[in-house]
């Protein structure tokens, strides 16, 4: 209650994943909007989040619940249930974040994104994706995500072949 004049959009996650019951009681007794992020890995933990009456939004994250099908159905069991989602990330390249950054260009019941899990790698072997201009972020004009890995850097990995 102490932090509502300070105008806090949300508040992620405030209590441990598993607490869904301590969640809801959280929503309940505060004035500022809470999201969901570490409770919800799939379609199934967001039925049962918005079903609770836990959280005021979800954070979805393609690199924990495995990819765009799954954060689509997310999105929909959020949409049925009113409760509006994010798109958060770990730090993926911009290959993964190009996604991301699609599926938040496609989905209007997606409030809000945090893109930036790239800013800090000390090599980006990334070409065409997403472009960031200061907290702007631009999709290329291209097919599908438009990003894909250089294959200079691909050669440099270690690898072998299996038969």
């Amino acid at each position: 209650r102490g932090l509502a004049p300070f105008g806090i959009e949300y508040c992620e996650q405030p209590v441990a994943a598993w607490d869904v019951d301590g969640l809801r009681q959280v929503r309940a007794a505060s004035s500022i909007p809470i999201m969901a992020d570490e409770s919800v890995f799939d379609h199934h933990d967001a039925h049962r989040l918005t079903a609770a009456g836990a959280c005021d939004y979800l954070n979805i994250k393609l690199a924990k619940c495995g990819g765009l099908g799954t954060a689509l159905k997310i999105d929909a069991v959020a949409q049925a249930a009113g409760v509006r989602c994010m798109v958060g990330c770990m730090w993926e390249t911009r290959l993964a974040l190009s996604a991301n950054a699609h599926l938040v260009s496609a989905r209007p019941n997606i409030a809000f994104a945090d893109l930036d899990g790239c800013t800090g790698h000390a090599f980006d072997p990334v070409q065409g994706g997403i472009t960031y201009d200061g907290g702007r972020i631009e999709l290329p004009d291209t097919p599908g995500h438009g990003a894909d890995i250089e294959d200079e850097f691909l050669q440099g990995l270690e690898h072998f072949t299996t038969e």
